[in-house]
């Protein structure tokens, strides 16, 4: 992989803004404080201007080796690293569009986990592990 372009690297730091000192930061082990020091968009006279440092960055988390060997398996784990950074780009939604406004965080992943328990798990199991909860 060569670079990502400049709006990669802005999704990178709206998610970096959002989720420093995060549990996701502290798991996925990002270095947000790297990505919102990354200053290396190359501006172009035509098509849209990269950024070395986040490809290097995101090559750097998926431990893949740097140089010119072209692979699908390689540039895919370098790609997963920067949707990780970016967040698939839920960050920007809840920053820029303040999704977090009209939707509440913490309700929709009481919500989530509550669907994901009921289909996993009898009724039985549910009563039993979740009602001390």
């Amino acid at each position: 992989m060569g670079a990502f372009s400049e709006t990669f690297l802005q999704a990178a730091k709206v998610a970096a803004k959002l989720l420093r000192g995060s549990l996701c930061e502290r798991y996925y082990g990002l270095p947000y404080d790297r990505v919102l020091l990354l200053d290396d968009v190359e501006k172009k006279q035509f098509g849209t201007p990269p950024s070395p440092g986040l490809a290097a960055l995101c090559t750097e988390l998926a431990r893949a080796e740097s140089g010119p060997a072209w692979s699908v398996a390689r540039n895919g784990t370098i790609i997963e690293q920067a949707q990780i950074l970016t967040t698939h780009n839920l960050a920007v939604l809840f920053a820029e569009v303040q999704l977090a406004r009209s939707l509440d965080p913490r309700d929709l992943a009481s919500r989530t986990f509550d669907w994901v328990c009921r289909r996993r798990w009898p009724r039985s199991v549910r009563q039993c592990c979740f009602s001390r909860i």
